[in-house]
């Protein structure tokens, strides 16, 4: 095999990159290549982002559970494009080439270069496969590169007694920060990181290293994290951040009831469930590699690297789940590991010898190339709701030869064409999927829609956004029902909205508002029929 030199380095980054061109473009909503994304999370950031980019404060003026950096990724993007998700398109090009970036710098602790990219090419099959990932990024793709980075640094530094450079440690420790203000569940890899190497250094009495590891990472970590607390310390709105960010999130939301055994139970279920049986694919990489790192126990030299990877994968596995799942999505923070398990299993067949006939050459790079893209489309079916197929589901429930548009699309045009300056909308009842973004309003009630909480635990949530509609501060509302077969629409409307603070909405909007359109589509795994309310 041909060895690439350190002067290549640009050209096979430079590839990753296109690689991540092409996928993203094909693959992902966020691409120009689909009419819109039409995904409530994404929606949610987006709105929130581009609100904190106008001078609305998160969890103070708007409602919304996930961490700053989240927001401010989706609040750049909306500086690229305010209305459409191209912005993100971008964000989700640069986050795909570092994995692929740092799958190679993985593989090439124990690859030959050549060999090493090639295996580098297949990581996206395990990012963009279904139904992990569906409409583009969530939190779980932003932080797949941070994990694998620590990943990199764990089986790196296990080559050398952990030792660790003051850089490496401030680098984690920042990752660590920016996780934590993003979704903090996925910590688990770094809490067991940090636990098992802090124990290895007290054990052998290493006190620099001690130290190195602590102000190192804790200069990180402050980096990440204190700018933020400034922040909402300056706007008034800390107090609300820590009763959202954290409170809400810890005791109130969560799809799994019950105390921290519960949540265990579930979490451990969950791993399982999804190692045998989620998808063939992966239960076959994790059996395969389970039987060659048996065959081949010296692929990881360092007997207590492998143990550390191992608590990593199992911590991370555990409480990236603690509070259960609303979307298969949520899995895909398990998705570095399966990267880690298919390069092992790699570099065991090449102990054997048995890839000894890839040769570095411009054919086999096109054909590992054209193989990467057409293995990763195969794993997902997302092309079928592109503008390659006008009037597909995604956009509408009527088919026909006149193009049509999905209800985000037309419903924006509509509040934007008939509003007095820009638009004021409160979607009711359900979670936000677009509106705000296409509409290009900003959200001027606090509860702007309904998170995944019951009405039970926060009341104020649905209790207020009904005031709000009592109180006509908004010219638009927009509702959503299951798809109507028999066009009684109004029917619909009255037996989806007959439970206590439902009902008090809906006769809000039959005494003040007027139905300005409806559109029905295929929205997130059902059938459904948007509704546009105008202030009479």
């Amino acid at each position: 095999m041909k060895k690439l030199s350190k002067s290549s380095n640009w050209i096979i980054v430079s590839l990753f990159l296109l690689i991540s061109v092409i996928l993203i473009g094909l693959l992902s909503y966020s691409s120009p290549m689909y009419e819109f994304n039409y995904s409530g999370d994404n929606n949610n950031y987006m709105t929130v982002g581009k609100s904190m980019m106008h001078g609305i404060v998160p969890y103070k003026d708007l409602f919304e559970q996930k961490g700053p950096y989240v927001y401010l990724i989706y609040g750049l993007a909306s500086k690229i494009s305010f209305e459409t998700f191209i912005g993100s398109a971008v964000f989700e090009i640069l986050i795909l080439t570092l994995i692929i970036w740092l799958t190679y710098k993985i593989a090439r602790l124990y690859l030959q270069d050549y060999l090493a990219f090639g295996v580098s090419l297949f990581v996206p099959v395990f990012v963009f496969m279904q139904p992990f990932y569906t409409y583009g990024a969530t939190v779980e793709f932003f932080v797949f590169p941070a994990i694998l980075s620590l990943i990199y640094l764990t089986l790196k530094s296990g080559r050398q007694n952990f030792e660790i450079s003051k850089l490496d440690w401030f680098i984690q420790g920042f990752l660590v920060g920016v996780v934590f203000f993003s979704k903090y569940t996925l910590l688990g890899s770094w809490i067991a990181f940090y636990l098992i190497i802090f124990g290895i250094y007290l054990y052998q009495r290493r006190f620099p290293a001690i130290a190195k590891l602590f102000w190192s990472s804790l200069s990180g970590f402050i980096l990440a994290t204190v700018p933020w607390l400034i922040y909402f310390w300056i706007e008034n709105g800390l107090q609300q951040f820590f009763d959202v960010y954290f409170y809400t999130n810890i005791f109130m939301y969560g799809s799994v009831n019950g105390n921290g055994l519960t949540r265990l139970i579930n979490s451990i279920s969950t791993y399982i469930q999804f190692l045998v049986t989620s998808n063939p694919v992966i239960t076959g990489l994790v059996l395969v590699a389970i039987f060659t790192l048996y065959c081949n126990r010296r692929v990881i030299n360092n007997k207590a690297t492998f143990k550390v990877i191992v608590a990593m994968m199992l911590t991370n596995a555990i409480l990236a789940v603690i509070g259960g799942t609303f979307g298969a999505y949520y899995l895909l923070a398990y998705f570095p590991y399966l990267v880690l398990a298919y390069l092992l299993l790699v570099v065991a067949l090449n102990k054997k010898g048995m890839l000894k006939s890839l040769h570095a050459g411009l054919l086999t790079t096109i054909l590992l190339i054209l193989g990467s893209i057409f293995m990763t489309i195969s794993v997902n079916q997302n092309l079928q709701y592109s503008k390659l197929f006008p009037n597909n589901p995604a956009i509408t429930n009527h088919g026909g030869k006149k193009v049509q548009e999905s209800a985000q699309i037309k419903f924006g045009k509509i509040m934007k064409n008939e509003s007095d300056g820009r638009p004021t909308l409160l979607t009711f009842g359900f979670l936000e999927n677009g509106f705000y973004t296409t509409s290009g309003a900003y959200p001027n009630v606090r509860f702007f829609e309904r998170n995944n909480i019951p009405y039970k635990k926060y009341p104020q949530m649905l209790d207020d956004a009904a005031a709000a509609i009592e109180k006509k501060k908004t010219q638009w509302v927009v509702i959503v029902v299951d798809a109507t077969t028999n066009n009684n629409l109004d029917y619909q409307i009255k037996n989806s909205f007959k439970k206590h603070v439902y009902k008090r909405g809906i006769n809000a909007l039959n005494d003040s508002y007027e139905i300005r359109a409806h559109h029905a589509q295929f929205s997130q795994g059902n059938q459904v029929e948007y509704v546009l309310y105008k202030l009479k």
